[in-house]
């Protein structure tokens, strides 16, 4: 969800102006929810057990989102969830090149979170 947040503020902001509905629709998923979930894991997930194995694992999600949305854009009247995935405008390459920055903000995000992950995990097992 941080990734979200910051796709849509730094690339899709100045793309695309929703209104009515779709700006109420896009402020919860795009600015609220980012947050609330960061609000949520700071309160309530367990510290402390974020692994470096684990941030192989946190590519896979992004990868197969973009090839489902790279997939499934021709078949839905050429509609993709963020304009970068468009390969019939930006072409195939460009697409990849996207794919692959996507990830790898990704990764680097998750490992942003390790820092406080281990603070507030030390933090709770000198209390506890």
């Amino acid at each position: 969800m941080t990734i979200t947040g910051l796709v849509d503020t730094f690339i899709l902001a100045g793309i695309r102006k929703p209104t009515g509905w779709d700006f109420v629709a896009n402020a919860l998923l795009h600015y609220v929810m980012p947050m609330a979930i960061v609000a949520y894991w700071v309160l309530f997930v367990s510290k402390g057990t974020l692994t470096i194995g684990r941030l192989g694992s946190m590519r896979v999600f992004p990868l197969v989102y973009a090839v489902y949305s790279v997939i499934r854009g021709p078949m839905a009247n050429d509609w993709y969830p963020y304009p970068f995935l468009d390969v019939a405008q930006h072409g195939s390459g460009t697409v990849l090149v996207n794919c692959i920055a996507v990830t790898g903000e990704f990764v680097v995000v998750a490992a942003i979170y390790f820092g406080p992950d281990r603070v507030l995990g030390g933090m709770r097992l000198r209390r506890g």
